[in-house]
């Protein structure tokens, strides 16, 4: 058996290998663009360091999810950010910007804190597939559904209309 903490130092691992992953996928693809190649996928950087890590990663999260809180793995979602921007700094050389990077290091980190912070410790809640049904059908999961398929759409929009402009 495996302590939550534990639980949570093996997931924050998992989330660093899985970014360090999608670097290297980046990494191929800028690769590729030098040799004047169309794209980085299957190339040998792609496949062992990006796709290994990235499934490498994931099998950690899963992994580790019977030994802990939910709520406390999220927290871990966040570290990924600041995770990809401390290795897009130093393995594709972006530029650190203080301004930005540090006050979004900062909302990053207070959000997180809160999350722990705000973590039910008190009631055991034991899940069954007629709750978990009752969440999936309810009407906020609904809406919540529906606001994030508009988002996507908006974006997938934005992103055709910015494509037309930019060549």
């Amino acid at each position: 058996m495996i302590s939550p903490l534990t639980a949570l130092l093996i997931d924050a691992l998992a989330t660093f290998i899985n970014q360090f992953g999608l670097i290297q996928m980046k990494k191929a693809h800028q690769d590729a663009e030098k040799q004047g190649k169309k794209h980085g996928v299957f190339t040998v950087r792609w496949l062992t360091l990006g796709l290994l890590c990235v499934l490498l990663g994931n099998v950690g999260h899963v992994f580790v999810m019977p030994y802990g809180d939910m709520t406390l793995f999220i927290t871990t979602c966040s570290v990924a950010i600041l995770f990809s921007g401390m290795l897009s700094i130093f393995l594709l050389g972006e530029k650190f910007i203080w301004q930005y990077d540090i006050t979004a290091c900062i909302l990053i980190c207070v959000g997180a804190g809160l999350t722990v912070l705000q973590m039910n410790t008190t009631i055991l809640v034991s899940y069954d597939r007629a709750l978990v049904k009752s969440y999936l059908v309810s009407w906020t999961c609904l809406i919540l559904i529906t606001f994030t398929t508009v988002l996507g759409l908006f974006a997938l929009w934005s992103y055709l209309a910015l494509k037309k402009h930019v060549k």
